[in-house]
């Protein structure tokens, strides 16, 4: 048995990024271990690529559609070097370093050189196709993690916004010339999804005490929430809720769904921390063990998420198959009364009980039963 995650395909460094670290990431969790040693679950993952079948350096020509996600049972949005298109600056209008800020690390919108309309194709694409994966994905009920920059594209798909940090947040949370060089502490907030899976992996209920930080931007908050794109509304903190923050900057770094079927958006790479990646600690100090198990416990939740789902898909494709079949055995043994064919008419009847038990039986079967007594043989 297999769960699928479908990971969006992305084109930097022509393609590796994707197959030589967002699918090795993915794949890699078929190696987390139970307190026993053996594999955690009886299962394996598998990563797909979205669109399927895409690879290599040029950007891939394809419109979302809800089938994309056929056989899917998680959707995973990977990190990328772009600023988002909601992106804002934090300071002023007014201020000298408000255009630095608003378009920082943004895709040129006009390019005339190659590789910035390579850059820029790749980014409507990657913009367009995900939006719409994960609004098919909320509409299908199928579990969404996504982290970094994708987190932001996944705040933007509910409403939302990020800002490009000042220089004094930046300097703790980006270092452009060395992106893995920097890490902080980051604090879960009670009563969370976030918080509660975290501490089912029997690691200590603390917050993080070192997490990897490569990001330049953040999701846009107002009284503590989420702030919406339309500043009048509500429409994000209706939906999502901040779990966590940094612990100096108080800025966002996960925020995850308030009901439903499991969201969740996580400013660090918690797939860095995953067996055989960069992130993994040689020697598990206790500050680098508790994050890289915290990080590979958000996996775990998710991926288990994504198999109850499954198995409720399949469950409830299993009593459509089992109603359609026992109708259809209604439907012979109607025929056969009507022909007067009553010893096979009542064979096709035990067959539809057989197929589904009577007392489950929906109204349409129910209605063509009664229609049945009404042909039944007369009594001598």
């Amino acid at each position: 048995m297999k769960v699928k995650i479908g990971v969006t395909f992305r084109t930097d460094n022509r393609g590796k990024a994707h197959s030589d670290y967002d699918c090795v990431a993915i794949n890699s969790i078929n190696l987390l271990k139970n307190d026993k040693g053996k594999p955690l679950f009886p299962f394996t993952v598998e990563a797909v690529t979205l669109p399927k079948g895409v690879s290599g350096s040029e950007t891939p020509i394809h419109d979302a559609s809800w089938t994309d996600l056929d056989g899917i049972d998680m959707l995973y949005i990977p990190g990328g070097p772009f600023a988002n298109d909601t992106q804002v600056a934090t300071s002023a209008e007014s201020s000298t370093d408000y255009l630095k800020e608003k378009d920082f690390n943004r895709v040129n919108p006009s390019p005339t050189k190659a590789s910035d309309i390579r850059k820029h194709k790749e980014h409507q694409f990657r913009t367009q196709f995900e939006l719409k994966m994960i609004g098919y994905a909320r509409q299908r009920g199928i579990p969404i993690l996504a982290v970094c920059a994708g987190s932001w594209r996944l705040l933007e798909a509910y409403g939302g916004k990020v800002r490009t940090m000042e220089l004094n947040e930046r300097a703790i949370h980006h270092n452009p010339k060395n992106p893995w060089s920097i890490s902080h502490a980051v604090k879960l907030l009670g009563g969370k999804m976030l918080t509660q899976l975290m501490h089912k992996k029997g690691v200590s209920p603390s917050d993080l005490a070192k997490v990897n930080s490569t990001h330049w931007a953040v999701a846009v908050t107002r009284d503590h929430l989420l702030e919406s794109r339309d500043k009048d509304t509500t429409e994000v903190s209706r939906h999502l809720e901040i779990s966590a923050v940094c612990q100096d900057t108080k800025t966002v770094e996960a925020f995850e769904s308030l009901y439903g079927t499991p969201v969740l958006g996580v400013q660090w790479h918690p797939e860095s921390y995953l067996p055989t990646m960069p992130g993994l600690p040689d020697t598990p100090t206790d500050e680098a063990y508790q994050t890289a198990m915290k990080s590979q416990a958000i996996f775990s939740f998710m991926v288990w998420a994504a198999y109850v789902r499954q198995k409720g898909v399949q469950s409830v494709a299993d009593e459509v198959r089992k109603e359609h079949a026992a109708y259809q055995h209604l439907k012979t043994a109607k025929g056969l009364y009507t022909n007067k064919d009553f010893d096979n008419g009542r064979t096709a009847i035990k067959q539809a009980e057989i197929a589904l038990r009577p007392d489950t039986w929906t109204p349409r079967m129910k209605r063509l039963h009664q229609e049945l007594l009404k042909l039944m043989e007369p009594p001598n």
